[in-house]
């Protein structure tokens, strides 16, 4: 699961973290900060200049991307 955390700031799942972080780093480059926080997912940060809106544009498309690329459970 991935949650905004503040405006400038995404826990993101093991799962997605490949996409979210390359989608990330090619929008806003060097600004991007990334921690690993045990158990739970990669913190992702941007500094308060980037414009938040932006930013959580671009990671809700690299979020969306991972879940259209998992595959669906068909149900019985």
């Amino acid at each position: 699961m991935c949650t905004f955390q503040s405006e400038h700031a995404v826990l993101i799942c093991p799962v997605a973290i490949d996409r979210v972080r390359a989608r990330l780093h090619e929008a806003f480059g060097a600004l991007v900060q990334c921690t690993t926080i045990e158990e739970q997912g990669t913190l992702i940060q941007i500094p308060s200049s980037v414009d938040p809106t932006q930013f959580q544009a671009v990671t809700r498309e690299a979020i969306a991307a991972v879940q259209d690329a998992s595959p669906h459970p068909t149900g019985a």
